[in-house]
């Protein structure tokens, strides 16, 4: 007995889209790591050092990061272990890993999608 194209997609595909969640991390060097000073909508502007405001000056390093649904979000822990998180969970303050995917805007600060964001406790 063949199965119909259309059924084999209608049983397959969500099981497919539910395996390419964004439960994995990343598994590369963070683009930046600094302190998230504004959070604007879906939009977190993180900076390496706040009190820099040269690009070129060491801890000059600002990126504005677009987090969208296909975003992975995590808390580690100080022994290194990582749990998922929402958004909201993201403050002020608080100190970030961040990874960008695609273009990044030659900017001051940079912008671009987040890929990943890991928030340090």
């Amino acid at each position: 007995m063949r199965i119909p194209f259309y059924l084999f997609s209608l049983i397959f595909f969500p099981l497919i889209v539910a395996c390419s969640s964004p439960t994995e991390p990343v598994d590369r060097e963070p683009y930046i790591t600094g302190i998230i000073t504004e959070i604007e909508n879906n939009n977190i502007l993180i900076e390496e050092d706040p009190t820099v405001n040269e690009p070129l000056e060491p801890g000059g390093t600002k990126i504005r990061l677009t987090v969208s649904d296909e975003t992975k979000l995590f808390m580690q822990d100080s022994s290194g272990s990582l749990s998922k998180i929402n958004f909201t969970d993201l403050e002020l303050n608080h100190e970030v890993k961040g990874w960008a995917e695609g273009a990044i805007t030659d900017s001051y600060p940079q912008q671009g999608l987040a890929e990943q964001i890991i928030l340090l406790r």
